[in-house]
């Protein structure tokens, strides 16, 4: 398979794949072209070369114009192949096939139980993987593959309602955040339940457009300060709930400037980023302790700007620019609107984040897409050199 493969060398088609394709009355033209120990070597090596001619011989083998049993002979020569083939081969197949409508079902299918790094592809992405299939896959596989399915664009109500009676925190997160698709009043009386002892649920379900307001009710005892405060301005008047904490005396007593990370911030914030310990998660939870300076740090280290360029952000009553940034970041709506409402008190003195900025901030993060996510960044970042 080093060697560029030759065309004169013609494949019998009795010799092939166990003498599947002997059972047609003719040979596909791509067989054609290609031994059996060609093919078969270029299923195993992992040679950056045999990974591209191997794509060539899918991709062919998938538009043969045939019909009837000459296509179960191509599904099952696809499945050999991929059968036989290294894990990262059988990754670059799958990441190949996964968008087209047009690969033999059995061959999604056998991807689809293949290890997760394999199969991760079709579970989020393919169009042929049915209903039943997904339920299997819920039955007979791990969280990490229940996980990939939450991810999807479209998903049946059966595999959104046995997903969550799962009750693995990370599949749960994954639905939630899911903006695609509208979960059922099952998923959210599940997920209700969930919240209550796993907390980290609270906002990505909570931030849902389609949530129901009697769950923010019966969860608005057992969130964080800004979920209450969201769940408040969400529902306006409709809300009943008259737990609020009180925390006007706090605003009105904390001075601008004491927003302003110290050196030993900056320093701490620098060196988790140097050693790659530096996540979201840790950032969004000195937030949510209230440690708004140690946040502004680890955010501008985390973002790449400057501290000056992160206040900026964090001030401003629209919110457009920490929209740009967090999709840029591919930060979850839940995540962005929890920054949005944690450091309204940087932008003014006043409890409440009016109800108008809150729904215009999060309208216009739902507008942005990559592109023009990566495209304001851009911009944002000259502003920052300059």
């Amino acid at each position: 398979t080093g060697q560029m493969l030759g065309y004169d060398d013609r494949i019998a088609p009795e010799n092939f794949a166990g003498n599947i394709v002997g059972q047609s009355e003719r040979e596909t033209s791509i067989l054609s072209k290609y031994t059996v120990d060609e093919i078969m070597g270029l299923a195993k090596s992992r040679k950056a070369q045999a990974r591209n001619e191997l794509m060539y011989v899918i991709t062919d083998l998938i538009q043969e114009t045939v019909s009837g049993r000459e296509k179960e002979l191509i599904a099952d020569i696809l499945v050999d192949l991929v059968r036989q083939a290294v894990r990262d081969m059988r990754e670059a197949v799958a990441a190949k096939l996964c968008l087209r409508d047009d690969v033999p079902v059995k061959v999604i299918q056998y991807l689809a139980h293949d290890d997760i790094e394999v199969a991760r592809h079709v579970l989020t992405n393919s169009p042929l993987l049915g209903e039943a299939d997904m339920l299997d896959i819920i039955d007979s596989k791990t969280a990490s593959y229940w996980s990939c399915l939450a991810k999807r664009r479209e998903l049946p109500d059966a595999v959104i309602n046995a997903i969550v009676d799962q009750k693995k925190k990370e599949p749960c997160r994954y639905l939630a955040q899911n903006d695609n698709i509208s979960l059922t009043g099952y998923a959210f009386d599940v997920l209700g339940e969930m919240i209550k002892k796993e907390r980290d649920l609270a906002e990505p379900v909570l931030t849902r457009r389609d949530v129901p307001l009697a769950l923010a009710e019966r969860l608005y005892e057992h969130v964080g300060e800004s979920m209450q405060l969201y769940i408040k301005q969400k529902f306006g008047d409709q809300f009943t709930a008259k737990a609020m904490r009180d925390v006007t005396a706090e605003l009105a007593n904390t001075a601008r400037n004491k927003f302003k990370p110290d050196d030993q911030m900056r320093a701490e914030a620098a060196s988790r980023k140097r050693e790659g310990k530096l996540t979201l998660k840790d950032t969004l939870d000195t937030l949510r302790r209230g440690q708004i300076p140690s946040f502004i740090a680890m955010f501008s280290e985390y973002m790449g700007l400057s501290e000056r360029m992160i206040e900026g952000i964090l001030r401003e009553d629209n919110g457009r620019s920490l929209a740009v940034i967090c999709r840029f970041q591919g930060m979850s709506r839940a995540d962005f609107v929890s920054i949005f409402l944690m450091v309204h008190k940087i932008r003014s003195f006043d409890m409440i984040v009016p109800q108008n900025h809150l729904q215009k901030a999060m309208k216009y993060f739902d507008k942005i897409d990559d592109k023009l996510a990566r495209r304001l960044m851009d911009e944002i970042r000259a502003q920052d050199t300059k």
